[in-house]
């Protein structure tokens, strides 16, 4: 499989690099319109977890200035 452990216990897995790039651009070319509340949705369940760094990569990428601003000012500057 085109999978790579990213820590010892194994609970953590990423994509090769070169498969998770064609994956982001299929999902671009497919999924245009429906990309920003999928980046939304993976905001909030990585904040759920007690990521923000990550929710902070997805808001971004949902063009979300509300919610970056909202994980910011709770969990960076707040």
């Amino acid at each position: 499989l085109f999978l790579t452990r990213m820590d010892d216990p194994g609970e953590w897995f990423s994509y090769h690099p070169l498969f998770g790039s064609f994956l982001r651009q299929r999902c671009q070319w497919e999924l245009a319109a429906e990309l920003p509340d999928i980046h939304r949705a993976a905001a909030e369940s990585w904040m759920a977890q007690g990521f923000p760094s990550e929710a902070i990569h997805h808001a971004l990428a949902a063009g979300d200035a509300g919610m970056l601003r909202d994980i910011l000012l709770n969990h960076a500057w707040g």
